[in-house]
């Protein structure tokens, strides 16, 4: 009985390999799912990505598996205030559209953070293209918000996440400025982390609780000028607080 009760459920496999789905970038071969489902026999796995294609949940091509088209009637049936790609578009167009800055959503769930959406300005850096999942970490927009007290508070574990960028100043002098910028749930990095990028940042709150960051992108001689980055500010700030509030009522 203590087995069973420890064995993975059905719904809970279900979860796993839809997760691994999208943390495969949108193809999961056959090995990869018998790695996410172990210990299942290959029978089993076999079994089960054979039910999610017969129901359309999944379909299947050279390349392996991705989702098919079932998961869009999931997707237009949930409720707005749980949609963040919809609260936040008006947001990310007005940004782009005013400011000329690429504007982008960030989001993270199970300690995997991506851009859920960007608009990308004719001028502006593209960042990281939504859809790559990464952890959380110093290096990526909106990754400082979503990264542990101990990973934040360690100077080693802040260094070793700072790995991907070409970080132009002492790491632990951007771990302080980070710390500082976390307390006024604001970040400003003028391209210390990647060179030829300035980011802005904002937490996105429900209930208190960090959901998701609405970031902004320039060229650090565009974003120089200090009149524009205060107003670029204002406007990020101010977006990310109207959605906290749709998420929140």
């Amino acid at each position: 009985m203590e087995n069973d009760s420890k064995r993975p459920s059905g719904a809970s496999r279900l979860i796993a390999i839809l997760d691994a789905v999208a943390l495969a970038g949108g193809h999961l071969r056959y090995r990869d799912a018998s790695r996410v489902l172990a210990p299942v026999s290959p029978n089993t796995v076999a079994r089960l990505l054979h039910e999610l294609v017969t129901a359309r949940v999944l379909e299947q091509d050279a390349k392996g598996y991705h989702l098919g088209d079932r998961p869009i009637f999931w997707a237009v049936s949930a409720s707005p205030k749980n949609d963040l790609r919809l609260l936040a578009r008006p947001a990310l167009v007005q940004l782009t559209t005013s400011l000329k800055l690429t504007s982008c959503l960030i989001a993270c769930m199970d300690g995997h953070m991506t851009i859920v959406d960007r608009i990308v300005a004719p001028t502006g850096p593209l960042l990281m293209p939504p859809g790559q999942f990464r952890p959380p970490n110093g290096a990526h927009i909106g990754g400082p918000f979503f990264m542990t007290a101990a990973d934040l508070q360690d100077p080693k574990r802040w260094a070793a996440s700072l790995a991907s960028a070409t970080v132009g100043t002492d790491p632990e002098i951007m771990r302080r400025l980070t710390l500082q910028g976390l307390t006024r749930d604001f970040l400003d990095d003028d391209g210390l982390i990647y060179r030829g990028v300035r980011r802005l940042v904002t937490p996105i709150r429900r209930g208190g609780r960090i959901v998701a960051c609405l970031g902004l992108g320039g060229r650090p001689r565009r974003l120089a000028d200090p009149v524009l980055r205060r107003h670029a500010a204002r406007m990020l700030r101010a977006a990310a607080r109207q959605i906290s509030q749709q998420l929140t009522n």
